[in-house]
């Protein structure tokens, strides 16, 4: 995966970098989800969330360019960007479901453990010195 967490929180709320930089990191967070290297669904998977990006990007910047050089307030204009944006809306969902499905495909398989949490067994009733 790229970048540290902290990247992978900013890169979501930096409004420039948030054009481009959420992509990659879906695409990493679904890759290291496939639960073989051998599977033949990542570049499937890697074509939806191109989609589900393309769609939010596109909104965005339909949405920037119509209110700026557009009519701003237009019902048409407006409808189109928001059907941009339930589309990215959509896709997003999709693109969680592949992922969620593919971690739960590599437990089942045993590929990856899932996470305990073990608390320490108590020590015991103090004892008299």
């Amino acid at each position: 995966m790229r970048g540290s967490a902290a990247w992978g929180v900013l890169a979501w709320l930096i409004p420039v970098i948030g054009l481009w930089a959420p992509r990659p990191l879906v695409q990493d967070v679904l890759r290291a989800s496939t639960p073989r290297a051998g599977d033949a669904a990542p570049a499937r998977s890697d074509t939806l969330v191109d989609v589900w990006w393309g769609a939010w990007v596109g909104h965005a910047l339909f949405a920037v360019v119509c209110n700026r050089y557009g009519a701003p307030g237009s019902p048409a204009l407006t409808v189109a960007a928001d059907v941009l944006y339930g589309a990215a809306a959509v896709l997003a969902v999709a693109v969680i479901q592949r992922i969620t499905a593919r971690q739960a495909a590599g437990i089942a398989a045993g590929a990856v453990a899932p996470a305990r949490v073990v608390a320490p067994a108590p020590a015991g009733p103090p004892q008299p010195a």
